[in-house]
C-alpha cells in the first residue's frame, strides 16, 4: 500500500513538472547560421521586452524553460530584411514555429492550436465572400435578379461570419483566445454583453505583464461608457488655448 501511494505521489509530481514545460522550436525565413533570436513579450502590444536570446543552429531556433499556466509572447529576428516580430501563445507544452515575412505557423499546443484553427476557419469565410464579391463586380452580363441574389449570398456568409465569432469568444472567455479575439471584435457586442464577457475573465488572466488584453478590453468598456469623453478633453483644451 506505502509503495502504491508513493508511486501515485511520484506520478502526480512527474506531472506537475511536465505540466510547466515549454520548448519552442522552429525555422525563420532567411535566417542564417548563428543569427540571432529573441523571445519575450510586450505589455502595451508595442514596445518588445526580451526575456531570453539564442541563435540559429543547424538552421533551427530552440527556446525552453518553465511556465505556469498561457502568456502571450513574441519570437524576434532582427537580422533579416525587415524585423520580425511574431505573436504566440507561450504555454506548456511543445510549440512548432515556421515564420516568414509574410505571416506565421505556429502549433503543437492547445491554445495555438485553436487559434490557427480559427484562423482557417475565418479565412473560409472570406474567400466565400470574396468570390460573390468578385462575381458581382467583374461580371457586366448579370441581371438584377442574380446581382441581388450575389449581394444576399455574401451578406449571409458575413452574418454565419459574425455569430462564429460570437459563438468562439462566449465559450473561451475563460483562456487567452476569447480574449485575444474579443479586443479584435468587440463591436460584435452591445454594452451589457460585452462587460459580462470581460467579467467572466478568471483572475488567473488578469496578468498585467505579458498579457495586455484585459488593459485593452478595460478601456474599450470605458469608452463604451463614457463616449465622446475624449473630445470634451480636447475641446476644453482648445477653448483654453483660444481664451
Amino acid at each position: 500500500m506505502r509503495k502504491l501511494l508513493a508511486y501515485i505521489i511520484a506520478t502526480v509530481a512527474l506531472c506537475a513538472c511536465q505540466s510547466t514545460t515549454y520548448k519552442v522550436e522552429g525555422t525563420i525565413e532567411g535566417a542564417q547560421e548563428g543569427d540571432t533570436v529573441f523571445l519575450g513579450y510586450s505589455n502595451d502590444g508595442q514596445d518588445f521586452k526580451t526575456t531570453a536570446k539564442t541563435t540559429i543552429k543547424d538552421g533551427k531556433f530552440v527556446f525552453g524553460g518553465d511556465l505556469e499556466g498561457c502568456k502571450i509572447y513574441y519570437i524576434g529576428y532582427e537580422e533579416g530584411e525587415e524585423p520580425i516580430y511574431a505573436m504566440f501563445f507561450l504555454e506548456p507544452g511543445n510549440i512548432d514555429a515556421e515564420i516568414t515575412y509574410t505571416g506565421s505557423h505556429i502549433t503543437g499546443t492547445p491554445t495555438n492550436d485553436l487559434n490557427i484553427k480559427l484562423e482557417e476557419d475565418l479565412e473560409k469565410f472570406v474567400v466565400e465572400m470574396l468570390q460573390y464579391q468578385d462575381t458581382l463586380y467583374r461580371d457586366s452580363t448579370l441581371t438584377d435578379e442574380k446581382k441581388a441574389e450575389l449581394s444576399n449570398n455574401c451578406y449571409t456568409v458575413q452574418r454565419k461570419a459574425m455569430t462564429y465569432i460570437q459563438k468562439i469568444i462566449r465559450e473561451n472567455m475563460d483562456n487567452m483566445i476569447g480574449m485575444f479575439m474579443l479586443v479584435q471584435y468587440s463591436d460584435l457586442f452591445d454594452n451589457n454583453e460585452l462587460s459580462s464577457l470581460i467579467a467572466a475573465v478568471p483572475n488567473t488572466l488578469i496578468d498585467r505583464d505579458n498579457n495586455y488584453l484585459y488593459d485593452i478590453l478595460l478601456q474599450i468598456q470605458e469608452e463604451r461608457n463614457n463616449p465622446g469623453t475624449l473630445d470634451e478633453i480636447i475641446n476644453a483644451i482648445e477653448e483654453e488655448g483660444n481664451d
